[in-house]
C-alpha cells in the first residue's frame, strides 16, 4: 500500500500484535507467528501472510505464500484490503 506513513503502519502492527487471530480470522486459523522483519503469520493451512512497513518509503508491504497462484492472489487482495481499512 502506497502513501502509508510509519505512524499509520504502526497502528496496524499494534492491532496485529494485540489480536492477530481475530484480525486474520477471515483467512483461517492462526498456527504460529514471527516478529522478525515485520509480523509474519503462518496459518493452520500452511499458508503465510506477512506485513511489514517499508524501511525506506511511506508504504506498507504485504507478502503471502499459498499453494496456488489463485489462492495467493486472493490472500493478497484480502490482506491489502484488510490493512487499508486500518491505515487509511
Amino acid at each position: 500500500l502506497k502513501d502509508v506513513p510509519d505512524h499509520r503502519s504502526a497502528v496496524l502492527m499494534a492491532r496485529l500484535a494485540h489480536d492477530a487471530a481475530g484480525f486474520l480470522a477471515g483467512l483461517g486459523q492462526l498456527a504460529s507467528s514471527s516478529s522478525i522483519d515485520g509480523l509474519r503469520y503462518a496459518l493452520a493451512s500452511g499458508e503465510v501472510i506477512h506485513y511489514r512497513p517499508s524501511g525506506n518509503a511511506p508504504e506498507l508491504r504485504c507478502y503471502v505464500e499459498a499453494g496456488t497462484p489463485e489462492r495467493a492472489d486472493a490472500m493478497l487482495q484480502w490482506g491489502l484490503e484488510a490493512a487499508a481499512k486500518v491505515v487509511r
